[in-house]
């Protein structure tokens, strides 16, 4: 993988849809399951996507961003990237790293923390200069969020979402990773069609006692 290690089979299965549909110009939700892969290597497979699919639109940014809840889940992202792929140019964007232009490494990773203080910057008619919000300012070639929550508001093209708990609390904790990957199928990118279609037949069906139709078993 990019002069480091290599993945083994199973690994090298999983990198296949992700990278047909990146090539593909299209978003991908990527939730653990039987395989557990929640503890088995999202981390090393989604950087094998990152070397695999390197084809960047004209006039976007070739960047890929990481965001996660805090610094040590970005601290383990760095060690695995520097192990597997050690020829990628990977930016820790915090402390003395935000000087640098997060826009030329080819990963760049940040905390949510970080990514909601330049969304404030972003949204604030008073703030007019755009080095206190650039991750606002480009169109990104991927990013890939390692939580259930990401701001809406960044340009993409390609979105991955790594959790292996999609709906810890209840069937609403979809609806950021639906939104943020743009699921326009039935406009489920769109708060109240998603409570129409999903959460209120649920909630009905189990307040009800009445037998969960397979559509929503997996998801009990």
């Amino acid at each position: 993988m990019y002069s480091g290690c290599t993945t083994v089979e199973w690994q090298a299965i999983r990198l296949f849809w992700p990278t047909i549909w990146g090539m593909a110009d299209m978003f991908f939700l990527w939730v653990s399951d039987e395989d557990c892969l929640s503890v088995l290597g999202k981390t090393v497979t989604t950087a094998a996507v990152i070397c695999t699919n390197r084809t960047v639109q004209s006039g976007m940014c070739p960047t890929t961003l990481v965001i996660a809840p805090n610094i040590g889940i970005l601290q383990h992202w760095l060690a695995e990237l520097k192990r597997f792929a050690p020829k990628l140019d990977v930016l820790l964007y915090h402390g003395q790293g935000k000087r640098q232009d997060p826009g030329l490494p080819d990963v760049t990773l940040l905390t949510l923390s970080e990514l909601r203080n330049q969304y404030t910057a972003y949204r604030d008619e008073n703030v007019v200069d755009q080095q206190n919000f650039p991750l606002y300012t480009k169109k990104w070639h991927r990013i890939v969020i390692v939580s259930a929550k990401a701001s809406w508001a960044l340009k993409k093209s390609h979105a991955l979402c790594l959790t292996g708990t999609p709906a810890q609390n209840s069937l609403r904790d979809l609806f950021p990773l639906l939104k943020f990957i743009d699921v326009k199928t039935q406009g489920l990118n769109n708060r109240a069609s998603f409570d129409t279609l999903v959460t209120n037949p649920y909630c009905y069906i189990h307040a009800t006692s009445q037998s969960l139709p397979s559509t929503f078993r997996s998801l009990r």
